[in-house]
């Protein structure tokens, strides 16, 4: 049988980050989106001949330790 009582729970945001395909920020990452930026690309962190695959979502210029603001 279902619990029929609704908690309320508080939620708190204390910071937002992004690290995507389309951007290394908050910011970049939300203009990336109203632009239409697509992510996916052609692999470049290995060499892809031995797969089927050519195609991936790679982060780029991520360097780990660097604050992205």
């Amino acid at each position: 049988m279902a619990n029929n009582k609704v908690l309320k729970r508080r939620v708190v945001v204390t910071g937002l980050g992004a690290i995507t395909p389309i951007g290394n920020s908050v910011a970049e990452f939300w203009d990336g989106i109203r632009k239409g930026k697509v992510g996916i690309g052609e692999i470049t962190k290995f060499d892809t001949t031995d797969y089927k695959v050519k195609l991936a979502a790679e982060v780029k210029d991520f360097v780990p330790g660097q604050s992205y603001g």
